[in-house]
């Protein structure tokens, strides 16, 4: 098998970040998809750990669920990967964690 260039994976990686959130509301906005869209918020943050929209994204999605214990989680992982608050995240993505406590 072979591998791929460097410069395509991080174009394969761009594009999956790209489309993963705005296939991820449109599933959760048009069918109520929450779990599905949920799964691909975190493949987006697996691939980009300092992409707060994504996480942003995963709170919004918990939160219609009703788990707020797991948005909670999410909000410290961001937290962590921003190294601290404040950090390299925007502190408008703290707004979900912020409301919850």
């Amino acid at each position: 098998m072979r591998k791929r260039p460097l410069k395509a994976q991080r174009l394969k990686a761009r594009w999956i970040l790209l489309l993963q959130p705005s296939w991820g509301i449109a599933l959760q906005t048009t069918t109520g998809a929450v779990h599905q869209a949920l799964a691909l918020f975190r493949a987006a943050v697996k691939i980009k750990p300092d992409f707060w929209v994504g996480y942003n994204n995963i709170e919004n999605a918990l939160w219609a669920l009703g788990d707020e214990e797991g948005l909670w989680r999410v909000g410290e992982d961001m937290r962590r990967a921003a190294g601290g608050r404040p950090g390299r995240a925007p502190e408008k993505y703290y707004q979900n964690s912020d409301d919850l406590t």
